[in-house]
């Protein structure tokens, strides 16, 4: 009964949030997004996962907003988590969390639940005792109730089972019971509220294109924040993912399209979040900055921590990609219009050219070294181009780009030249021949500029 309440109290929660946006009238008048045409293409797909997926096209978008709203209202204050938890006590709930979870088989999802669910009692209880058998029966009591919560796939055994086994047989189940009804009685029924991974699952729908790894590392990335409540916290959960996708996606040397579908999705869930001056460029080079400093292997106060996530993501399961280095930088240059379809390749209709925001991080971030000057062989625009993000495409038409001037002119004078058939006399050992030659001139820029 106490879970079956929770869960209305979410739906509660979300529900009410809708109807306020709803009601102004925003949502109605608005055109479906890229995000809801894509999911309503999968209806003539042979997979039923996939017919069942476009069922959500018709209510992606208020969805996403809705989840925002709500994500914001149940958002623990970092500074009253850790007079309720200090650091410490939170950093080694954690681990405890990160290794029974790999051990049990059980999902992120339920993972971050479980945090999320902590996190908010202890904010709501300041002054309470954490030491002793309370906080363990606390603990077990957060895993019982996001497995009621979350997925069928992580309840195989029965609850008692998994939470006496989790207890190694020494907390009774009953007792976990009565930790659990105090708990919602102080977070008033109200669990299963949004978290950072719903947005980063919402975020790498249309992104089935990129690298396998992508998804996983910016996995990786957002259990890092895990560990710091300042900045898990400080920032809304949509920008806390959308920044652990994006250093992915720079990670993995995603096309230029893919940065734009993950902003284009984004501005659907909040575009306060989305917009130039919001908080996606500070919480971007703030989650930039722990991944390198863990990476690094510094000596900080979560270096356990991430030590016991390396170890986890590195396994195969994961596909190893806690060994990805991060980027130097943080992406500077992030697309705001209208995107490519990622999984049809199809542009959809702009009523004007793509164009993109160079957001200056000069405050938070040092210099960019090594920028090229590029030149656009279609429409002429040139740009400074970092050496380790995706090259080779223009930002405005999309066309080939040029190193520096000399090389752009000096390639449109090759391909504008007008050229003599070969006699009709020649063999076709002689086509073979300059066409064999012609490839070998074009495999090196097509390698160099990463032209798909």
């Amino acid at each position: 009964c106490f879970a079956a309440g929770a869960m209305v109290g979410a739906v509660a929660s979300a529900s009410s949030a809708a109807s306020s946006r709803g009601n102004c009238g925003e949502c109605d008048e608005e055109e479906p997004s890229n995000l809801a045409r894509f999911l309503a293409t999968l209806r003539d797909l042979p997979q039923i996962e996939a017919r069942e997926d476009a069922s959500l096209a018709k209510v992606c978008d208020s969805a996403l907003r809705s989840l925002h709203a709500v994500s914001m209202r149940y958002r623990p204050s970092p500074q009253s988590l850790l007079e309720g938890l200090p650091h410490p006590d939170r950093m080694e709930t954690l681990v405890w969390l990160v290794q029974a979870f790999d051990v049990m088989h059980f999902s992120d999802a339920t993972l971050f639940d479980t945090a999320l669910i902590l996190d908010r009692y202890y904010s709501a209880s300041s002054h309470e005792e954490i030491r002793g058998g309370a906080s363990q029966r606390k603990l077990l009591a957060s895993v019982c109730m996001a497995l009621k919560t979350g997925s069928q796939q992580d309840t195989t055994f029965s609850l008692k089972q998994v939470v006496t086994h989790l207890g190694r047989d020494q907390v009774p189940f009953g007792e976990v019971l009565q930790a659990e009804v105090v708990m919602l009685r102080k977070l008033r029924f109200c669990i299963g509220t949004p978290t950072a991974r719903d947005f980063l699952e919402a975020f790498c729908t249309r992104l089935v294109n990129c690298d396998k790894s992508t998804s996983q590392l910016a996995e990786f990335i957002l259990q890092l924040t895990l560990v710091d409540a300042h900045l898990h916290y400080r920032f809304p959960h949509a920008a806390l993912a959308a920044s652990a996708l994006l250093l992915a996606l720079s990670a993995t040397r995603a096309p230029p399209a893919a940065y734009a579908v993950l902003l284009e999705d984004l501005r659907v869930a909040s575009k306060e979040v989305a917009a130039v001056n919001g908080p996606l460029v500070p919480c971007c080079a703030e989650v930039h900055s722990l991944w390198v400093q863990s990476f690094n292997g510094h000596d900080l106060p979560t270096r356990t921590y991430a030590q016991h996530l390396t170890s986890k993501f590195g396994k195969d399961e994961h596909g190893g990609v806690s060994g990805i280095a991060p980027p130097s930088q943080p992406p500077a240059v992030l697309p705001v219009e209208k995107a490519h379809d990622v999984r049809a390749g199809q542009q959809q209709p702009q009523p004007q050219p793509q164009r993109t925001q160079h957001t200056q991080l000069q405050q938070l971030a040092p210099q960019r070294q090594g920028l090229s000057d590029c030149l656009c062989f279609r429409c002429g625009r040139s740009w400074r181009q970092h050496p380790l993000e995706p090259r080779g495409c223009c930002p405005d038409c999309g066309g080939s780009a040029a190193e520096d001037g000399a090389e752009a002119a000096e390639a449109l004078a090759a391909a504008l030249a007008p050229r003599e058939p070969p006699p009709h006399a020649e063999q076709h050992e002689d086509a073979a021949r300059w066409t064999a030659a012609l490839a070998a001139r074009l495999r090196e820029p097509s390698d160099e500029w990463k032209v798909r």
